[in-house]
């Protein structure tokens, strides 16, 4: 929305391509209504502010365990590296746990025994239910534990209900949906449907960077209707992570 130079394209131009930028049709009328014919960078950073005010944004605790679901490749793993990455850079060392429930991909166990290695901490692997939760009794209580689940598709409703039944049993109330930027429109909604069975606290977006227009990845986030905990904006691991912060959309819309 500005351009390179730093100049601020009035709101006359930019008003008359706010589709081609990206923006939904719900962003459009909501900016439509706030910006002035003449728009600075001042201008859209408030109208973006209240265009986003019902955008439900929050941030992971930092202890407790937190399930990563999604279908497959959706991008669980990679992101479970870069939120161990960021819990090191916080100073969790010692307080971290990864634990890895999927035993049907081939090489997710060296994957993820090959990230442990790389960021010198403690991985496991739960083949069931039961592993899981003597596992997590084991991991004292002020630890972040993140747990990577085997992929499911989201018309595989007996999956998903076992899947669900196994995190109960565990203990694990913390899941989040992680769900792939570049898939279709119609399987984004699909999927939002089917892992609501699972009473996901909300979702994590990922592949941001396959958004290229300025205003999809707010306007996504507001058309998903549901809790925000963050977005990968990079393939990068250890640059990749946007955390659920308007001012941080905002900036990066802008």
């Amino acid at each position: 929305l500005v351009t390179q130079g730093g100049d601020v394209r009035g709101a006359g131009s930019v008003l008359g391509h706010l589709s081609q930028q990206g923006f939904s049709e719900q962003l459009q009328q909501r900016l439509s209504a706030l910006l002035p014919e003449q728009a600075q960078e001042e201008d859209w950073r408030q109208a973006l502010e209240t265009s986003l005010a019902d955008l439900d944004a929050a941030t992971l605790p930092e202890r407790g365990a937190v399930a990563l679901v999604g279908t497959p490749g959706s991008g669980k793993t990679q992101l479970l590296a870069t939120l161990a990455i960021r819990a090191l850079a916080e100073g969790r060392r010692g307080r971290l746990h990864l634990i890895s429930m999927d035993n049907q991909r081939f090489g997710a166990r060296e994957q993820l025994q090959a990230l442990g290695r790389a960021l010198n901490t403690s991985v496991s692997f739960a083949v069931d239910a039961v592993a899981l939760r003597d596992q997590l009794a084991d991991i004292p209580g002020d630890s972040l534990v993140l747990i990577d689940t085997a992929g499911v598709d989201y018309h595989d409703k007996a999956s998903l209900d076992a899947l669900s039944a196994a995190l109960s049993f565990a203990g694990v109330e913390l899941r989040v949906l992680v769900l792939a930027a570049d898939r279709q429109p119609a399987i984004q909604r699909q999927t939002l449907a089917a892992f609501a069975t699972l009473e996901v606290a909300g979702l994590m977006l990922t592949w941001g960077d396959s958004l290229c227009l300025p205003g999809e990845l707010a306007s996504w986030l507001l058309q998903a209707r549901v809790t925000w905990f963050g977005t990968s904006i990079s393939r990068d691991v250890t640059r990749a992570w946007m955390p659920a912060d308007k001012t941080a959309l905002i900036e990066h819309t802008l």
